[in-house]
């Protein structure tokens, strides 16, 4: 798995940007998602995919070790969609 960490060192060394510069780039980038995937709005960045929230139904559930039934609500779930340009990048 890549960390955070891992991206801004990356950043970094391609935009020549010192690692602070990078976190703050980096930050920036992931606060800006958060706040309108939040708000419920499509996020879509070109050539790499679509973030946005999609609601799943409302299921009746059951604890594994109780074997007790109950409810979850409908909910919002993050979701990503990769691009066509990163699906054909991966395959490669």
């Amino acid at each position: 798995m890549i960390s955070k960490q891992i991206i801004i060192n990356e950043v970094a060394s391609q935009s020549n940007l010192s690692k602070e510069d990078a976190k703050k780039s980096v930050d920036a980038i992931v606060e800006g998602l958060d706040y309108f995937i939040s708000k419920g709005e499509s996020v879509h960045i070109l050539n790499f995919g679509t973030f946005e929230l999609r609601k799943q139904k409302s299921k009746v559930s059951y604890n594994i070790h109780s074997k007790e039934k109950y409810l979850l609500e409908e909910r919002a779930i993050p979701f990503f969609k990769a691009s066509k340009t990163l699906k054909n990048k991966i395959k490669k």
